[in-house]
């Protein structure tokens, strides 16, 4: 979500300007992989790979108002929602890779040290960044402006076992 709020105060004129920008992903899909893991001397290796189909759900939510002095200007726009205000959304076919590695060692049988890495790949993802108007003199519709997404993590562990 991003939001602004902007106050000008002026020969005795308050105005107050406000924006906002939220989307929601919701990806629901089923998933085919493979896991594989190996034994070496104190270490185990876990490696993963899978790849998502589905469906993403996007929807984006864009709203502006202005006051005078506490009244508010009709119609309803802000400094940058303008006649793109609205609630907006479709559905989308998105391919999900993911990839994942962690490295274990067992420093004896009762401690255990991990680390690891991940990878999510979406190829449509709808963010609030994109759906703000570049030109602000130029009237325009809204239209979807989906792009894609990456993730990266990284994850450590220690492990006490009794």
């Amino acid at each position: 979500m991003i939001s602004d709020s902007t106050t000008i105060v002026a020969t005795g004129n308050v105005q107050m300007i406000t924006d906002r920008f939220d989307t929601r992903n919701e990806f629901h899909a089923g998933e085919i992989g493979i896991a594989y893991e190996c034994f070496y001397d104190c270490w185990q290796f876990d490696l993963l790979a899978k790849v998502g189909f589905g469906n993403m759900k996007q929807s984006v939510s864009i709203a502006g108002t202005t006051t005078n002095n506490g009244v508010p200007v009709a119609p309803p726009v802000g400094l940058l929602a303008l006649n793109n205000q609205g609630e907006f959304m479709q559905d989308t076919f998105v391919v999900s890779p993911e990839i994942g590695a962690t490295a274990n060692y067992f420093l004896n049988d009762d401690i255990q040290l991990s680390f690891g890495y991940s990878f999510i790949y979406w190829s449509s993802v709808a963010q609030a960044g994109d759906h703000i108007p570049m030109n602000l003199n130029v009237p325009s519709p809204f239209v979807f402006n989906d792009k894609s997404y990456w993730v990266h993590g990284l994850n450590a562990g220690l492990e006490f076992r009794y």
